[in-house]
């Protein structure tokens, strides 16, 4: 499976392609109410990426086995980056108007 950001009237959607079969239907794996600004992937698959909803500041969501989506940061955070080895998350977060590197276990 391949994944990527599919952008239609303004906003982006993660989608999933299948690369074994020759006649895959490409599917969308993100709610639409979400818009995703970036993702990054991890060794076990799993997909980190930042959203918003429309006029809200931008979180950051997992999506594991293609479909369970979790909030996992609350705050307002961006561009997450998961470790080639999967053990850390790094990323920007807002605090004080101020973006900070962060970097999670």
């Amino acid at each position: 499976m391949a994944a990527y950001l599919r952008s239609e009237h303004g906003k982006s959607r993660i989608w999933l392609h299948g690369l074994k079969e020759a006649t895959s239907v490409d599917v969308p794996i993100t709610p639409p109410s979400l818009n995703v600004l970036e993702m990054s992937f991890s060794p076990d698959g799993s997909i980190a990426f930042s959203a918003a909803e429309e006029h809200q500041a931008p979180h950051l969501f997992l999506i594991r086995d293609k479909i369970r989506l979790q909030q996992i940061i609350s705050e307002e955070a961006r561009y997450p980056s998961i470790s080639p080895d999967g053990q850390w998350l790094a990323y920007s977060r807002r605090s004080g108007g101020i973006w900070n590197l962060w970097i999670e276990e």
